[in-house]
């Protein structure tokens, strides 16, 4: 439990290590650490794939975003399960699929704007793969996709 408790400063911690040099990366949850002990499993999970599999890998690779997005789907899956679902509830599935489909165009954008900066942060970004254009046509279909998933939202209620 202590464990899952420090997932969040743990990440803010790295995050702070690893992107000191961009103006976004703030310890907001640094002292969160209200947490139940139903969510204990879900949260070290998700504290070990952030901060093992997510925080290097954004180094690496421009496509770091698509990994990072299946981790940031866990934090509602874990508050789904706290709040009495079923973690095999279809409901969730489409929930937190949501949550996947729109990080990767969010981050995408943001990189149209702000691109230049995480470059010389020394990330690796679309923007040197893909030019603008490019990429807010990937961004818009990614856009479409959750849109569609939306329509499952209501459909699944």
């Amino acid at each position: 439990m202590l464990e899952s408790k420090f997932g969040s400063p743990i990440n803010s911690f790295l995050s702070i290590l690893f992107d000191f040099v961009l103006i976004e990366v703030l310890p907001t949850s640094f002292f969160d650490l209200n947490i139940s002990n139903s969510q204990c499993a879900e949260c070290q999970f998700s504290t070990i794939a952030d901060n093992v599999i997510y925080t290097p890998l954004k180094k690496l690779s421009p496509f770091a975003v698509i990994p990072g997005s299946v981790i940031g789907a866990i934090p509602p899956m874990v508050g789904w399960v706290a709040g009495g679902g079923s973690l095999l509830d279809p409901k969730l599935f489409v929930l937190a699929f949501f949550f996947f489909m729109s990080q990767v165009p969010h981050f995408w954008l943001l990189l149209l704007r702000y691109g230049d900066d995480y470059d010389a942060a020394g990330f690796p970004v679309i923007n040197k793969i893909l030019n603008n254009t490019q990429i807010k046509r990937v961004a818009f279909v990614w856009i479409v996709a959750t849109s569609v998933n939306i329509l499952l939202l209501v459909i699944v209620g």
